[in-house]
């Protein structure tokens, strides 16, 4: 299932440091805590702020290291990164998803900061026209076998540019 050319592979919840901590420490610090971000590929307006979260932000994955370097030299320690593409860029399969801007992101970050550990939405909503977790058959079913399929593709190359926990939200 895994590919050979893949560096990257996954483990038991110990083979990360700092989830051996989360596991092992029953105490709460800054270290426990998960920055959510959203990531788009937008080179022309790359800091968008989040309509209805103001003062919060979608940041372009060219721009995500520097954004968590300081941060992470503050002790942030893990990310979780959501996608956001435009409504023009999406389609009834989710197709931009098995390539998209977290997949960017997790390549730019684990070739700057290999230790912070990198969560991945796994999902196709932010990815699909119609907004759904799922492609459907023609007579409007989903096509749950085919939905996990394409979720799997995409969790192995989320995988394979770093991401250290897949976190499914379908």
């Amino acid at each position: 299932l895994i590919p050979q050319e893949s560096k990257n592979y996954l483990h038991t919840s110990m083979v990360h440091p700092l989830l051996r901590e989360w596991n092992s420490v029953d105490m709460f610090k800054k270290s426990d805590l998960i920055w959510p971000i959203f990531i788009h590929a937008d080179d022309e307006n790359r800091k968008q702020e989040i309509t209805l979260l103001p003062e919060n932000y979608r940041i372009h994955y060219d721009d995500i290291v520097d954004v968590l370097k300081p941060l992470y030299e503050k002790g942030l320690r893990s990310v979780m990164l959501f996608a956001y593409i435009p409504e023009t860029e999406k389609d009834e399969r989710g197709s931009k998803a098995l390539e998209g801007p977290v997949n960017k992101a997790c390549i730019n970050i684990k070739k700057e900061l290999p230790d912070l550990l990198i969560n991945c939405d796994l999902c196709l909503c932010p990815y699909t026209s119609h907004g759904h977790c799922g492609v459907f058959l023609e007579n409007g079913e989903l096509d749950n076998d085919e939905t996990l399929k394409i979720l799997g593709d995409i969790a192995l190359n989320l995988i394979r540019d770093g991401a250290d926990v897949i976190a499914p939200s379908d």
